[in-house]
């Protein structure tokens, strides 16, 4: 099983309903009124601390995350115990959505947090395939999600054969920089390794050239954003494409 025994129950005021402050995250900002109350008493509100781990790899899925902010890796671990990055998922998306397709399949990948944010919002599996049989919002959501997951791992796979090691971090940390929605957060010279692809001495080459530059600072595995701008003039098209695709997909 995954942490569900150290989760928090709760049920978050509708934002649509009572008033309250919409979710952070956009699938669930996108759900009616009607739909976000009949899911409310079922969401456990999950703590997304760094390195917690939201799905083991050889388990079934128990629960299903829509994050708030951070970042969560999806990863998988080769035969010499090095892990790789397969893929990435902050506010625009939820982690486990696969289980819809294969619910008694065991889960090959692992998911834990590597840039930590506020928290996410957890729904029981049942709770979750049953909304989705309805054929109502959240199964339109998710089903556009996934599309635009799927786009933006083939983009992924583009852009790591054919950009730069400092083009293809300029995207990261803009990416990073969406899903938080703070200027400073953590990432470690560990994750954006992995991130990247590369050894940990080139995520230190490119920090200092991106500090030089004035775009960024980066001590102690803190990332404060200083020129947006400047990263995106440093970034490779690819960050642009994937915002546009999640934008066409999801609401914003």
């Amino acid at each position: 099983m995954s942490n569900s025994d150290d989760l928090v129950d709760s049920s978050p005021a509708s934002a649509r309903s009572q008033g309250a402050t919409a979710p952070s995250n956009r699938i669930l900002a996108a759900l009616t009124p009607a739909e976000y109350r009949r899911l409310q008493p079922h969401f456990r509100t999950v703590p997304l601390a760094h390195k917690y781990e939201l799905q083991k790899a050889g388990e079934k899925v128990a629960l299903v995350y829509f994050p708030g902010s951070g970042v969560c890796s999806v990863t998988t671990i080769m035969e010499d115990g090095r892990m790789v990055e397969v893929g990435t998922i902050g506010r625009e998306g939820v982690v486990n959505f696969g289980v819809f397709f294969a619910p008694e399949a065991i889960q090959a990948f692992a998911t834990i947090v590597q840039v930590p944010g506020d928290t996410a919002q957890a729904l029981p599996v049942d709770v979750f395939l049953a909304e989705m049989e309805r054929r109502e919002g959240l199964y339109d959501l998710v089903r556009r999600y996934a599309q635009a997951y799927s786009l933006f791992s083939m983009q992924a796979t583009a852009c790591n054969g054919l950009h730069g090691v400092e083009e293809r971090s300029a995207k990261w940390l803009l990416m990073t920089h969406d899903r938080v929605g703070a200027d400073r957060f953590l990432l470690t010279h560990e994750f954006f390794a992995v991130m990247l692809g590369v050894r940990r001495a080139t995520v230190t080459v490119v920090a200092r050239t991106f500090q030089s530059a004035g775009l960024i600072q980066y001590a102690r595995g803190v990332v404060t954003i200083l020129d947006r701008d400047g990263l995106k003039e440093a970034s490779c098209e690819c960050y642009e494409v994937v915002a546009r695709q999640f934008d066409a997909l999801l609401p914003v």
